[in-house]
């Protein structure tokens, strides 16, 4: 799907269209944009869940893991992890996180800020099991500035169905 809107509309839409007020969403501090989503979260009316690592360490899988773990309602709807912290440089291993997630048995979608690294270094959405991976054109792409452009699971398709989060511009049309 794609949206005239920059990375962090692409954000937006990801958690408008796939998520309802009050759903609890699970992510790391560890670096400006993983941050400001928290923020975007937050101002939504998510329940934001926040592991807080040093800034430049990545995406802590092992912590994602244990937190899944003790979440046996399932109540976390969404984990969110950002690929390459821009601020920093550091590139975080989506893989694993998907791994932690899956070690845990949590049902939760995942959702990947990989504005910065999508088609700059290797992503593998489908084998990654990412349900929503958000890009915009001027990074990776070397496109014009404008576009957010996101990779939708069918997982995350269904979601849309049922959310309920105010929208009216980043919109999807299924």
């Amino acid at each position: 799907m794609t949206f005239p809107a920059s990375g962090t509309g692409g954000w937006e839409a990801a958690i408008c269209n796939t998520l309802s007020p009050g759903d609890k969403v699970l992510i790391a501090r560890y670096g400006m944009f993983s941050h400001r989503w928290i923020d975007l979260c937050e101002r939504h009316g998510l329940d934001v869940q926040i592991i807080e690592c040093s800034w430049g360490s990545g995406a802590p899988a092992d912590q994602f893991e244990e937190v899944l773990r003790g979440d046996s309602q399932h109540d976390i709807k969404a984990v969110l992890v950002t690929h390459n912290e821009t601020a920093t440089g550091v590139l975080s291993d989506i893989a694993a996180v998907r791994r932690a997630m899956d070690s845990a048995g949590h049902p939760a979608m995942m959702f990947v800020d990989c504005v910065s690294s999508l088609a700059s270094v290797p992503f593998e959405m489908d084998a990654w099991g990412v349900d929503i991976a958000v890009s915009g054109s001027q990074k990776g792409f070397m496109l014009a500035t404008g576009m957010a452009i996101l990779g939708v699971s069918q997982k995350a398709l269904a979601a849309m169905e049922t959310a309920t989060l105010p929208r009216t511009f980043l919109t999807s049309a299924t």
